[in-house]
């Protein structure tokens, strides 16, 4: 009995050192506007870095940062399109203020992102440090 009850005792633990590590491969986090400018250059021609906008189109067309990609928060299936995007690259994400994009950074951990960046104030940080976006 006591042999079985060791074998428990080290399955479990391999288990949890196993999904300890997974976590710990992760890299969420939110971040600054000016954090999050500095990463946008350090990434220019990197094809493993993605912006997405998760407001609603009404608020990306009055205005976005450049090449970012909109994923509507709002949307029924926003979760599934989240699903569909390649889990191995680095993205960072925004909305209007943070609300969204910190619910959306909760979603992409849940699914399996390993490096994804919220930046903290969103779009209306971003604007008002008079960081250039597009219209």
């Amino acid at each position: 009995m006591r042999s079985l009850t060791s074998r428990i005792a080290f399955l479990f633990a391999g288990f949890v050192i196993a999904v300890s590590s997974a976590y710990a491969a992760q890299n969420l986090q939110t971040i600054s506007v000016t954090e999050s400018n500095a990463l946008i250059q350090q990434n220019k021609s990197n094809n493993q870095f993605s912006i997405i906008d998760v407001r609603t189109p009404k608020e990306y067309a009055q205005g976005h940062l450049a090449n970012s990609k909109l994923i509507n928060f709002r949307d029924n299936d926003f979760e599934t399109k989240l699903n569909e995007l390649d889990k191995s690259k680095t993205y960072l994400i925004y909305c209007r203020s943070g609300g969204r994009s910190g619910m959306a950074l909760t979603a992409m951990e849940r699914l399996g992102f390993e490096s994804v960046y919220n930046m903290d104030g969103g779009f209306n940080e971003w604007s008002s440090a008079a960081f250039p976006f597009e219209k």
